[in-house]
């Protein structure tokens, strides 16, 4: 089951909605990123994206994770959410932040939720480094 998150920040970095769908603390203070997969392109299973032009890697792998949190922890927003989102006050430079933040993300949790009875695609998750425990299927969503 998915712990409950206190904490949600959407993890977007530009105006066209690349980076990670979420950012969350749990009740125990652990990082996870959340990616929200909710319909088929193709008629098939879900699958993450490749998005290799810009983080090297699949949807959710180590590489794609670091790439999205630096781009969010350098705009503007994305700083002031991470600040408020990790309780992490003015006596932190902003270089400060970005730099714990970055440890932070690169051992964050991950997970990809799903519509309750939809198929993933074992291949691109553990293409990721994940595995399929790392899904989560959510009951009574219908997805985007």
């Amino acid at each position: 089951m998915l712990p409950t998150m206190r904490r949600v920040i959407r993890g977007q970095f530009n105006n066209s909605n690349h980076g990670a769908d979420f950012f969350a603390v749990d009740d125990a203070g652990r990082l996870w990123v959340i990616e929200a997969k909710g319909s088929t392109r193709h008629g098939g299973a879900l699958a993450l994206n490749g998005y290799v032009e810009r983080a090297g890697g699949v949807q959710m792998s180590d590489n794609w994770v670091s790439d999205c949190a630096s781009r969010l922890a350098n705009t503007e927003d994305g700083l002031a959410n991470i600040r408020q989102m990790m309780n992490w006050g003015d006596e932190y430079t902003d270089d400060a932040v970005r730099q714990m933040w970055q440890s932070q993300a690169e051992n964050a949790h991950r997970a990809v939720v799903v519509p309750d009875g939809y198929a993933v695609d074992h291949h691109s998750i553990h293409a990721a480094g994940m595995s399929l425990d790392d899904v989560y299927h959510i009951r009574g969503w219908e997805g985007w």
